[in-house]
């Protein structure tokens, strides 16, 4: 969905993709495309993916690319902590079926993310806006976060064609929509790693026990090393921003501008903030026309578009994480919280 961010240049993030096809095209696609996954691919692949991780044979050297296989098969995604540091290895192979609805396709390329495993959280408990969060990412191209599901997350951003993200008809979930997978995401290069969301990830949270009453699991990290959450807050909200609810942030359960949200209580975990994959999502078998699980405006910025961490003394970090100001930073954990390798809903990260 972008260029080059300045970040990762060996993945290539370009999106090769004509303009989206027209509606009535689109839809006779989207039906044929659904309807073969959801019989032939999705129901057994969502239960058998989340069990446990798949085989290796999509790991791409330096210098060499290898395709996914559609079928969730050739996922690679683990987890460790030492220290101050989270690390993440994966291939970038999804658990879970994917299909191409433009012309780029999912790419395993063997990499290795390290992001603070105590993150730091700049600026005070009440900031909202975007410019008084510490990173923007509505220019920043490429991936800015790993799901659980080795998917990368990436900014609303959508590349240049659309420039900066300033609402929704700006945004990536806007213009490319329809060539959102059955599961939320696409790929945006045939040689490089770049399979990504810019929505909820549909299948990843079916596999994760979503329900419509409850907080959604975890999905995965930011680079500034926050979670990452699904699309419903506390007590099973689907959180929007809180210039979209007319709430009150910091009192009402809304997010930031960022698409975050700051509960310092360890009612949700032991962070003090944490960001939102908001909008809409389906079963991960099916979809609607014209794409699958493509959030409407109300739902914008879908993924954050602004980040509030930084990246702590003593942590190598993803290019894209600028080193922590000398002012104005606290933990961004609670007292109670200890650096872990999470286990979701019986899905080891390790």
């Amino acid at each position: 969905s972008s260029l080059p961010g300045p970040s990762h240049r060996e993945h290539i993030d370009q999106e090769t993709r004509p303009q989206a096809a027209h509606p009535l095209l689109a839809a006779v696609i989207m039906v044929g495309v659904c309807w073969i996954l959801s019989t032939l691919v999705c129901l057994a692949s969502l239960s058998t993916m989340a069990a446990g991780k798949g085989g290796s044979s999509g790991s791409g050297g330096s210098g060499s690319s290898t395709t996914c296989a559609q079928d969730g098969t050739d996922y690679a995604y683990s987890e460790s902590v030492s220290g101050s540091a989270r690390t993440i290895t994966t291939n970038h192979c999804p658990n879970h079926p994917n299909y191409n609805l433009n012309p780029n396709i999912a790419v395993a390329s063997s990499t290795t993310y390290t992001l603070p495993a105590s993150p730091t959280f700049v600026g005070s408990s009440t900031d909202s806006t975007t410019a008084s969060a510490n990173i923007d990412l509505s220019q920043q191209g490429g991936v800015v976060g790993v799901f659980f599901s080795a998917a990368m997350l990436y900014s609303p951003y959508g590349g240049p064609s659309y420039g900066q993200v300033t609402s929704w008809t700006t945004s990536a979930t806007y213009a490319e929509g329809n060539t959102f997978d059955q599961c939320g995401c696409h790929g945006s290069s045939t040689t490089s790693a770049s399979y990504h969301c810019h929505v909820p990830p549909s299948c990843l949270l079916q596999q994760l026990g979503q329900s419509s009453s409850s907080h959604s699991p975890q999905v995965g990290w930011a680079f500034d090393g926050f979670p990452v959450y699904g699309p419903r807050g506390p007590g099973g909200v689907m959180m929007q921003t809180c210039t979209e609810t007319g709430g009150t942030y910091g009192t009402d359960v809304c997010t930031d501008a960022c698409g975050g949200y700051y509960k310092d209580d360890d009612s949700i975990d032991g962070f003090v903030y944490r960001y939102y994959t908001l909008g809409d999502y389906n079963d991960g078998t099916s979809c609607d026309l014209p794409g699958c699980a493509s959030p409407t405006s109300d739902y914008y910025p879908n993924t954050p578009v602004c980040y509030r961490g930084c990246c702590p003394s003593g942590v190598s970090c993803h290019s894209s994480i600028p080193s922590c100001p000398s002012s104005g930073t606290s933990d961004g954990y609670t007292s109670s919280y200890s650096a872990s390798v999470p286990t979701i809903n019986g899905m080891s990260l390790e």
